[in-house]
């Protein structure tokens, strides 16, 4: 689970802010089994 989250966090910081929707869905494509990154998001 802390590697999901880093994984996720990583996402965050990586891709630019002039983006949020493609980075969200990556975010819930990575996070999907786990659920937690892509409901705190």
């Amino acid at each position: 689970m802390i590697e999901l989250a880093l994984a996720g966090l990583l996402a965050f910081a990586t891709v630019p802010a002039a983006s949020p929707e493609p980075m969200v869905q990556q975010v819930q494509f990575r996070g999907g089994p786990g659920g937690t990154m892509s409901a705190r998001l």
